[in-house]
């Protein structure tokens, strides 16, 4: 007899529906995200270090482009913040895999 999951549909039909994965191809994809990761870690590092020039441009009178400072200044806080919050889903997520696995 074979073993059903769910709506009664068998484990072998399911195997041959489902795309097979190798380990290539899930190295790729690994791969990929922490690439993602490391890009945009850089990306709000680059924002921040901008936006921190700017503002001592302007303080020292050496540019006085205020609105553009202001612009550098509040991207690189949105990115900080869009940072912080994927970290703190990030951790979130773990927590829970590590509840379920407990």
């Amino acid at each position: 007899m074979p073993i059903a999951i769910g709506a009664g549909v068998p484990v072998e039909q399911l195997q041959r529906v489902l795309p097979e994965r190798d380990q290539a191809s899930e190295k790729i994809h690994g791969k990929e995200f922490s690439e993602r990761i490391t890009n945009f870690i850089k990306d709000v590092d680059h924002a921040q270090k901008t936006s921190d020039a700017k503002v001592t441009a302007v303080a020292e009178g050496r540019d006085n482009d205020l609105h553009g400072t202001m612009i550098a200044m509040e991207q690189a806080n949105i990115q900080l913040r869009l940072m912080a919050t994927i970290r703190n889903k990030a951790i979130e997520a773990y927590r829970e895999v590590m509840r379920m696995g407990a």
